[in-house]
């Protein structure tokens, strides 16, 4: 049986696909739980995202985002 880096540098690369610039700041348990859906979990093809959402909401209450219908047009200030 052969030992190589492959899966090693795989899980760098999965890292740093994950920690860009705007997400630099991850905790590591965060970082840690990424990369092992990056890694382990079904293809995004296969993937059915319907029940993670499903649970992701009912765990708390969280605020929805309105229709764009829903939202009216801010007044505009007059200026001299």
């Amino acid at each position: 049986m052969c030992v190589s880096s492959v899966e090693c540098e795989r899980s760098f690369s999965v890292q740093n696909r994950l920690k860009v610039k705007y997400r630099s700041s991850l905790k590591p348990e965060r970082l840690d739980i990424l990369l092992k859906i990056s890694m382990l979990g079904p293809d995004i093809q296969h993937f059915d995202p319907v029940p993670a959402v499903t649970r992701w909401r009912r765990v708390k209450k969280r605020r929805t985002g309105r229709l764009k219908e829903d939202y009216k047009p801010r007044k505009k200030a007059k200026t001299c």
